[in-house]
């Protein structure tokens, strides 16, 4: 009847038992105290004696879940499967039900995020990676040599994995090239960098000063310090190159750097692109289209280069811009500023010993030793001929 259980020599109620919970299979009410007080196959144990001492609810009966149903959850041994989430599992195999602002897992309790030993390190279950294994990747902790990339790790040292069109890795994240804050400033491993301020130029893998590159007049336009060494030791458009590239092998500064002068600016001078009436002479201007200001002792032009008049093939040759001429072969006489042939000339009785023909004309139209004089000035007025050349007729 009512009185179906025995406690303390006499029948009872159920509800007179110490524990309602601590009863035998045979109605025998038990008074679990002390360190005895939990309760297990029909005996008052130590909590050390429970088959596992997670399993037990909160009335103090302890469980021993196994097989199929070797999990504890919620008072009763359950499946794995049957656990709020099957991560959220202590090592002893207790099923935790995280939710609310206490909704993440750090074994063997709930709770907030803040609370986990790496806020970065978690798949809503906190992990603590310590060292070999300090890293967090797919859900546990790895060496670094784990990681996909072992460059491509936070500063939490979380692993990323950086494939398709997000393989590049910044500020903790991968991500498109395009969206690097400068595209050309990443290293060999993907790895974008953000250079500013001193170091705003990049060179071998990191920002530096525009003074730490190897060459500050080798650098593209997006402050990429070049290295252009060996036979691709000249500068163009962004790239090392050789000379034998360079739009024009004259026009090259003396930082090896290439330039394209074209249209208005097609000449070449002092390191920049000009317009030709900006050299120092429009006449002195090699085949090349290079300016060249030849002053001092090396005031004429020829062949290209700025020369002394005594360099020059003939000193009589000699323009009024400072050109020299060489004039040989049939053209071998100078009139004018140009080589002519002899027949080209005002008067081909009227030439110098250097094949310079001269235009004697009105009071200066006679000629004598290579120049035009007058009449009155022949070494004697009565001894010239037809030509107009004065003799000097003297001795024998």
């Amino acid at each position: 009847g009512l009185t179906d259980h025995f406690y303390n020599g006499i029948c009872v109620k159920l509800t007179d038992c110490p524990n309602i919970y601590h009863v035998t299979s045979k109605n025998a009410c038990k008074n679990c105290i002390n360190s005895t007080d939990y309760f297990y196959n029909e005996n008052c144990i130590d909590l050390i004696n429970c088959p596992n001492s997670y399993h037990f609810d909160s009335n103090k009966v302890c469980y021993n879940c196994i097989g199929l149903t070797d999990h504890f959850y919620n008072g009763i041994c359950v499946k794995l499967t049957d656990c709020p989430n099957t991560i959220h599992v202590t090592s002893y195999k207790v099923c935790k039900n995280c939710i609310n602002t206490t909704n993440y897992f750090n074994n063997p309790n709930c709770v907030e995020l803040v609370n986990c030993p790496n806020p970065n390190h978690l798949n809503k279950v906190c992990t603590s990676c310590l060292a070999p294994t300090d890293y967090f990747y797919n859900g546990v902790c790895v060496k670094l040599t784990d990681c996909p990339s072992p460059y491509h790790v936070t500063t939490d040292k979380v692993c990323k994995n950086c494939i398709n069109t997000t393989d590049y890795f910044y500020i903790d994240n991968c991500i498109e090239l395009m969206n690097c804050p400068n595209t050309d400033h990443y290293d060999s491993n993907k790895v974008c960098y953000n250079c500013t301020g001193l170091t705003d130029h990049f060179y071998n893998g990191i920002c530096v000063k525009l003074t730490d590159c190897p060459n500050i007049y080798h650098v593209t336009s997006k402050k990429v310090c070049k290295n252009c060494t060996n036979t691709t030791d000249y500068f163009y458009n962004d790239n090392c190159i050789e000379l034998m590239n360079c739009p024009n092998i004259d026009h090259v500064d003396s930082n090896k750097v290439c330039f394209n002068c074209t249209k208005l600016t097609d000449h070449f001078y002092n390191g920049i692109c000009v317009k030709i009436a900006d050299c120092p002479n429009v006449y002195h201007v090699t085949t090349a289209k290079v300016c060249k200001n030849c002053i001092n002792t090396t005031d004429y032009f020829y062949n290209n280069n700025c020369i002394e008049l005594i360099n020059c093939p003939n000193t009589d040759h000699v323009d009024s811009n400072k050109v020299c001429f060489n004039c040989t072969g049939i053209t071998d006489y100078f009139y004018n500023g140009i080589c002519v042939k002899l027949t080209d000339c005002p008067n081909i009785y009227h030439v110098t010993t250097a094949n310079v023909c001269k235009n004697c004309i009105n009071i200066t139209e006679y000629f004598y030793n290579n120049n035009c004089i007058e009449l009155l000035n022949c070494p004697n007025s009565d001894h010239y001929d037809l030509n107009k050349v004065c003799f000097n007729c003297t001795g024998l």
